[in-house]
């Protein structure tokens, strides 16, 4: 059978995981270099409550600046004591 890779991303293939973390970050920095920028988030949408609009896979690479608000990350309120520990229980517990 397939080797497949551990963790969140149990559904893709060891070897495909492999190329997508290859060409991702050699595109990206082709992306920041064409655009004038050292910065990008690299994000992938699924489902329409997450955003997705298009119904296959695909990445947003997108060249950031110093305050430029397109995205915001981060949580400006953190996960309660023990509450990431439980989302990895159910998690682990999915598969």
């Amino acid at each position: 059978g397939q080797i497949f890779t551990t963790g969140i991303d149990q559904v893709m293939p060891a070897a495909l995981a492999g190329k997508l973390g290859e060409v991702l970050p050699t595109l990206a920095q082709t992306i920041c270099k064409a655009t004038n920028t050292t910065a990008c988030n690299i994000f992938q949408n699924n489902g329409r409550p997450a955003g997705q609009l298009v119904d296959h896979l695909h990445f947003h690479i997108v060249p950031r600046t110093p305050g430029d608000g397109v995205i915001k990350l981060g949580s400006q309120n953190p996960y309660p004591a023990g509450r990431m520990e439980k989302v990895a229980e159910m998690i682990r517990a999915a598969r």
